[in-house]
């Protein structure tokens, strides 16, 4: 995006594929706090309270991940974060809700 931790914003219903083309380094993860050290919603490690949500619809890629953001995962993303990295965490705004 040509910024470190940029803001994001996502559309619920909305399908997205993350690419992570730094993952070994930098492993991503969506959270439900402006801050580190809390719980992953979805991460490329595949933990995440939504990973086995059937509506969300997580599926490991590659060189990412791919997700449905639905009504209830975006009532509680706040952010996405470099689970490696404690100061690498960016605010994640969401339309439609």
């Amino acid at each position: 995006v040509g910024a470190n931790d940029p803001e994001i914003t996502l559309e619920v219903g909305r399908r997205y594929r993350i690419i992570n083309m730094d993952s070994i380094v930098h492993p991503f993860a969506l959270t439900n706090s402006a801050t580190h050290g809390v719980d992953y919603l979805l991460s490329e490690g595949g933990a995440g309270s939504f990973a086995d949500d059937a509506e969300v619809n997580y599926v490991k890629n590659t060189d990412g991940f791919s997700f449905t953001l639905t009504r209830t995962l975006a009532t509680e993303l706040k952010s996405y974060i470099c689970t490696a990295h404690p100061p690498m965490i960016g605010e994640v705004k969401v339309t439609g809700l």
